[in-house]
């Protein structure tokens, strides 16, 4: 039996916790017990919305970790890796990328209704979400920190053999993949590697996704892109991804944020130079 642990831990430095929690995730079995324990010593004070979120994510991270769900999904013979944000900070950085709220897991299409079982039954749970598609559901977990926001987000992708290429994205409901979010990327090959969370399916070259998810420019570091509209594996914009884009000009507008606003302004223009909607936003910008 394990003597109680009394002592308490003061949060002075946040960033040297988030340093921390990936050194445990990375070198240690039982990081999930030891790391959830020493969160449990904090001090019961108030805390910033920034900091919360970041507790919350390191803890969701230390008991539910990308590459512990894919080990698990490998070990009933589901093919799922890690993707997006997760696969970005892991590769770019060698961590998690701190404000990241979501982890990914990509599956195929083949898989998508056993993996999403299979995270049932691990705890995971649907969480609302704003997107309907057939291939995509946002779950988060019964055990997960009350406000921490932190969500899994599963994708289903599919090989077209017409194209040659892998095709994601958000495919809605009723509708054909190329009038959702229709992503496209180059073919890859997955290989099972065995980590110190457990065997799970990895990219072995990422950096091909990579490029193609965040552009040329992915090794450098860009807190304010926008991976829904931005991302050079667009290739569907259409009356659905139009009204994504607008909205996010609406939001940024509605926020106050001029730079959020110039910056979607210029990248739903990008896409569409004729929509008549961009003309009337720019004819309200202040000169």
């Amino acid at each position: 039996m394990r003597p109680p642990m009394t002592a308490t831990v003061s949060l002075r430095d946040p960033d040297a916790l988030w340093r921390a929690a990936h050194q445990l995730l990375a070198s240690r079995a039982d990081a999930a017990e030891l790391f959830a324990r020493a969160l449990a010593l904090l001090e019961p004070k108030p805390a910033h919305d920034g900091h919360c979120l970041r507790l919350g994510l390191c803890l969701a991270l230390a008991q539910f970790s990308t590459n512990r769900i894919a080990a698990c999904l490998a070990s009933q013979n589901i093919v799922a890796f890690a993707s997006s944000g997760v696969l970005l900070g892991l590769v770019r950085d060698g961590r998690l990328l701190p404000h990241d709220k979501d982890l990914d897991i990509v599956v195929p299409m083949a898989f998508f209704p056993a993996a999403l079982s299979a995270l049932q039954r691990l705890g995971w749970r649907p969480a609302w979400t704003a997107v309907n598609a057939v291939n995509f559901r946002c779950l988060i977990h019964s055990g997960a920190t009350p406000g921490s926001g932190m969500t899994l987000d599963l994708f289903g992708y599919a090989f077209d053999p017409e194209r040659q290429r892998i095709l994601g994205g958000w495919w809605p409901s009723e509708r054909a993949p190329e009038q959702g979010r229709l992503l496209q990327f180059s073919p890859f090959q997955l290989a099972l590697v065995d980590h110190p969370h457990g065997r799970h399916w990895d990219l072995p070259r990422p950096e091909t996704l990579l490029a193609e998810l965040y552009g040329p420019d992915w090794r450098t570091p860009d807190s304010e892109f926008d991976t829904t509209l931005e991302t050079p594996a667009l290739v569907a914009y259409n009356d659905y991804t139009r009204a994504w884009g607008r909205l996010k000009l609406l939001e940024a507008w509605v926020q106050g944020r001029p730079a959020r606003f110039a910056r979607f302004l210029h990248v739903l223009g990008r896409l569409d130079p004729a929509d008549p909607v961009l003309a009337l936003f720019r004819s309200s910008v202040p000169c």
